[in-house]
Formats: C-alpha cells, sequence, structure tokens
C-alpha cells in the first residue's frame, strides 16, 4: 500500500502560495502608490505584528520538530501534534505567516498586499489548507477527527 506521502500529487509550498501575490502587491505598490495613512503608527505596529508571527512560527516549527515530524505540507507526518500552539489553532505557522504578511503591510504602509491577501487566502484555503486536511485525515484518521472537532483551523 502506498504512503500518503507518495500517492498525495505534489502541491505548491504553501510560502509561495502567499509570497507570490505578496510580492506582485509590492510591485504594485510601487507603480502605482496608495499609502495607508498614518505612517508614524501603522510601521511601528507592523513592526510588533512582524516579530510576534516570527515568534509564533519559531514555536510552532519547533513543536514540530521536537515531535520528530515534517514541516513539509506535502510530505507524510510522523506524529499528529496537538500541543504547543497547536492546541489553540490546527494552522498555527500558517496563522504566523498571514500574520507576518499583514505586519509587513503596514511597515511599508501600502494598501496593496492587503487588498491582495483575501483573493490569496482564499485561493491557500483550496490550494494548500484542504488538501493537508485531507491528507492529515488519511493519515490520522479518528485522532486527527477528535482534533479537528476540539481545535480551530485558524483561532
Amino acid at each position: 500500500m502506498a504512503s500518503v506521502s507518495q500517492s498525495a500529487p505534489r502541491r505548491l509550498p504553501p510560502s509561495l502560495v502567499l509570497l507570490v501575490p505578496f510580492a506582485v502587491a509590492l510591485v504594485a505598490s510601487r507603480v502605482w502608490p496608495w499609502p495607508i495613512p498614518g505612517e508614524a503608527i501603522v510601521r511601528p505596529i507592523g513592526f510588533v505584528l512582524v516579530f510576534v508571527s516570527i515568534g509564533l512560527m519559531y514555536w510552532a516549527t519547533s513543536v514540530m520538530d521536537a515531535a520528530g515530524t515534517t514541516k513539509v505540507a506535502w510530505r507524510e507526518g510522523s506524529a499528529l501534534v496537538t500541543g504547543g500552539p497547536f492546541a489553540r489553532s490546527r494552522n498555527p505557522a500558517y496563522l504566523a505567516f498571514v500574520g507576518w504578511i499583514v505586519g509587513a503591510s503596514l511597515v511599508v504602509a501600502s494598501w496593496w498586499p492587503l487588498v491582495v491577501l483575501l483573493p490569496t487566502l482564499i485561493a491557500f484555503h483550496w490550494l494548500v489548507v484542504r488538501p493537508e486536511e485531507a491528507s492529515l485525515a488519511a493519515q490520522f484518521g479518528q485522532e486527527y477527527a477528535a482534533y479537528r472537532t476540539r481545535v480551530r483551523r485558524w483561532l
């Protein structure tokens, strides 16, 4: 019987799905500036959000490392991680990535990255989250089903 990682189709890396639209939005902000007013307040808030998001990302990946499981979305994991930040969110690393994008958008004080974020998150849901959850359900069965009932996807 083939493992989930061998039978699952190769998918786009989550970071690529999030970063490409962000990069396009940064280019758009250079070509067609659309500044967020109040830079003196907006930028420091952005820096705080970036650093908090990096901390959450570090925490999530550290917990995954400690469990000895993969951080690659399409690879079969060796354990279902439910502790640390995963006790509050099924996707704390992705949540951290989105927080980083919002924070970075505030640091550059441009509306463009924030405007493209909603369609990006919709695409991210269909291209990354749904296939990953299907893979986890196939691999961990009832254990993952129970986890899904007690922990929300994002917050």
